[in-house]
């Protein structure tokens, strides 16, 4: 078990009162940020598979959560090109998982990927983040962190 990360109210992904979101509580376990997700009817693409839009938002939580923690501070997601290796299906459990990599001038760098119970390998991530400072995240985010 990781440690509980901070969780918007409002967020599609973390927020604990969107009642169309996700509502999965980020954690910390090491120099990575995850979220355990089981999806339901709702996220489906076609058939069992469950849209693409889901697991890209998935590994745009967790890789940007990461780029936060590493800052100190939230970021904002400026680049996130997402590998689809097999799909996720509906009912079953994965992990989204996201790490920091490194700095390239002011931008941080983050990877994650998507795993089932048995370790395979769902999806992949890489990013680039913008660290906000105090100023943008009143305005972009709110003054409550929402």
């Amino acid at each position: 078990m990781g440690e509980p990360l901070f969780r918007a109210r409002g967020c599609f992904v973390c927020g604990t009162e969107n009642p169309g979101g996700l509502n999965v509580g980020p954690e910390r376990e090491g120099k990575k940020v995850f979220v355990r997700f089981t999806p339901g009817e709702t996220h489906r693409g076609f058939s069992k598979a469950v849209h693409g839009g889901i697991t890209a938002s998935l590994l745009d939580e967790v890789v940007g959560v990461a780029a936060g923690q590493r800052t100190d501070g939230k970021c904002a997601t400026v680049e996130l090109l997402v590998a689809y290796k097999r799909p996720l299906i509906v009912g079953v459990e994965v992990r989204a998982e996201g790490w920091y990599v490194r700095r390239q001038g002011k931008l941080v760098l983050g990877a994650g990927r998507v795993i089932d119970a048995a370790g395979t390998v769902l999806a992949t991530a890489r990013g680039k983040f913008l660290p906000l400072d105090e100023k943008q995240v009143s305005r972009f985010v709110g003054n409550d962190g929402e």
